[in-house]
């Protein structure tokens, strides 16, 4: 036997759980090695000095009775009726937060489409009023009144419909 099997087996040994071929090899290792020795001796002295000592004094024989007695009482397994209601629960659970994740998933697809289709309409916005003032250059018309009359209307929280109606009948602004 190797030293660090004694080692796996030692709280086995010093309990007396091993088999009696199992506690031989194990006798036969410590008479040949010094360091297993003196740490079975090491464990057996630190059970002897604390574990043995601060052991709790056994139950009184009646109280020990009546827990048997208590324990007997007990079903030996949940009854049916439990089991099921567990599982309906786990099923209802588990289809519940099925449905949840496909409303979130959803929910974020739409939302993210929505972010992004103001992104492209405002692009194409761009291009089509950029187009528009240089066909306005290209016209022969002057570029800089142009901005200068459209800009105001394009810039404005709240702009005045009155101001900018002549824009949108001749193209620009639109």
């Amino acid at each position: 036997m190797v030293c660090r099997v004694v080692r796996a087996k030692l709280f086995q040994y010093l309990d007396e759980e091993l088999s009696p071929y199992q506690r031989a090899a194990l006798e036969r290792h410590l008479a040949s090695c010094p360091d297993c020795q003196r740490r079975v001796d090491l464990e057996r002295t630190f059970w002897g000095t604390y574990i043995v000592p601060l052991r709790p004094d056994p139950a009184p024989e009646e109280v020990r009775e009546q827990v048997v007695r208590l324990l007997d009482a007990l079903p030996s397994r949940p009854p049916e009726r439990q089991k099921r209601y567990l599982s309906r629960h786990s099923l209802a659970a588990g289809i519940a937060l099925i449905l949840l994740g496909g409303f979130l998933g959803f929910g974020l697809q739409r939302l993210w489409q929505r972010a992004t289709a103001p992104l492209a309409q405002l692009a194409d916005a761009a291009v089509e009023q950029h187009q528009k003032l240089t066909r306005t250059l290209l016209e022969g018309g002057s570029l800089t009144s142009e901005i200068s009359r459209w800009l105001p209307c394009t810039t404005e929280w709240k702009p005045r419909m009155s101001r900018c109606s002549s824009f949108r009948s001749r193209g620009i602004g639109n």
